[in-house]
């Protein structure tokens, strides 16, 4: 694992540090850590080693290994799914509730699945509510898996 901050084509540096890693397959996989730190992304590197790490070893996932998958943009999460680390129920478990009843741009939630059924909008409408009361009131955001 190695990282660099790329230059522009004016010469100036980013102001973000990119990964660059070996994947489970042996590719060579580049990503943008979001990272203004140096140190911050080797240990945003070390974090992805170790879930290639896991992948390879075909283990699951410790708990420390998805709350920081949690606490990940959801920009860098898709990108590790799109390289075979994460599962793809792992990614859907890392959606907060609210996104899986509400949807969000491009990923259709319970509301639309209601409303594509044929039900009125009233009550779409109130059966969201109750399950976003439900989901608040518990103080849950995530389905663990």
């Amino acid at each position: 694992m190695w990282t660099f901050r790329p230059k522009y084509t004016n010469g100036k540096l980013a102001n973000t540090w990119t990964i660059c890693f070996t994947d489970h397959q042996g590719n060579k996989r580049r990503i943008g850590s979001l990272q203004a730190h140096k140190r911050n992304a080797e240990v945003m590197g070390q974090k992805i080693l170790d879930l290639v790490g896991f992948k390879v070893a075909g283990m699951a996932l410790p708990p420390e290994m998805t709350r920081w998958l949690q606490d990940l943009p959801p920009k860098i999460v898709q990108r590790l799914a799109g390289f075979g680390l994460i599962d793809t129920e792992k990614v859907a478990a890392l959606l907060p509730l609210r996104d899986h009843i509400e949807g969000t741009t491009g990923r259709p939630g319970w509301r639309q699945y209601l409303m594509a059924k044929g039900n009125t909008k009233s009550h779409v409408d109130s059966r969201c509510v109750r399950a976003l009361r439900v989901v608040e009131g518990a103080h849950f955001t995530y389905w663990q898996v």
